[in-house]
């Protein structure tokens, strides 16, 4: 089995190193195209129909994330390759097979093609991508998310969030050490992403990252005691498909 690959990167040194570890390290690949600029490889992916895409994600212009947008439907495997940790959260939105860090290790991309082919030779409905699997490993609390403020862009470690809570338009993130952000934008737009690193939305008002649930306490409808000692109640609705969840994860 051969694949059709095609490398998009604007640094010239990355495009060429990762070109000669796949040549040399990964046989199964078949380069195809490769190029510096994003509007070129969004023209190389449409006429060559690959396989797989190698994705920079910091590129001029348009970046790897609104390179996918322009192309609709994606019939690919994107692998996305950056020097840049805290990206691995929009990587599960576009469902990215895999998220490579700079400089890549051969060791790090060929067992990202071992699995690779595994998921080709044998798809199942459930099947998840090797980045979606890590993050509900402990290794994903390590991503950062981007939180912006008035004051400045915040790189916040996942683990180091213990919970959201909304008012009205805006969302306080609660961390550790005590520590607050204040941000103008609404619970839910966080909700769709850190959904996928572990985090449970009890009620309308807060979003919980299970990591940080010290113990759940059934009576008066039930509450959850998170690390930093808050109490935060959990919709009637929600308590049986919280207590489910948390069994799943082996949790409880």
């Amino acid at each position: 089995m051969t694949l059709k690959t095609i490398i998009i990167d604007d640094e010239i040194d990355s495009l060429e190193l990762l070109k000669f570890k796949i040549e040399k390290f990964c046989p199964m690949l078949e380069i195809v195209g490769h190029t510096q600029v994003p509007e070129e490889g969004k023209r190389l992916i449409e006429e060559m129909n690959p396989d797989v895409v190698f994705l920079d994600i910091e590129m001029p212009r348009m970046n790897g994330f609104k390179l996918l947008n322009e192309l609709g439907a994606i019939k690919f495997h994107v692998i996305f390759t950056t020097a840049y940790n805290h990206y691995a959260i929009e990587a599960v939105r576009v469902n990215a097979f895999d998220y490579l860090t700079k400089p890549i290790v051969v060791q790090d991309l060929q067992n990202c093609i071992d699995r690779l082919l595994q998921v080709i030779a044998n798809p199942t409905d459930d099947a998840k991508t090797k980045v979606v699997q890590d993050l509900y490993s402990p290794q994903a609390q390590e991503s950062r998310i981007i939180i912006p403020t008035a004051e400045s862009i915040d790189f916040v470690k996942v683990a180091d969030v213990i919970y959201l809570t909304a008012s009205g338009n805006y969302t306080t993130f609660a961390l550790k050490n005590n520590q607050k952000i204040l941000v103008s934008k609404n619970l839910g737009e966080y909700e769709n992403t850190l959904l996928d690193f572990g985090f449970f939305r009890t009620h309308n008002s807060y979003l919980i990252n299970l990591s940080h649930v010290v113990k759940f306490i059934r009576e008066e409808g039930g509450s959850i005691i998170m690390s930093d000692g808050t109490s935060i109640a959990i919709s009637r609705r929600k308590r049986e498909e919280f207590i489910e969840f948390m069994k799943r994860k082996s949790i409880l």
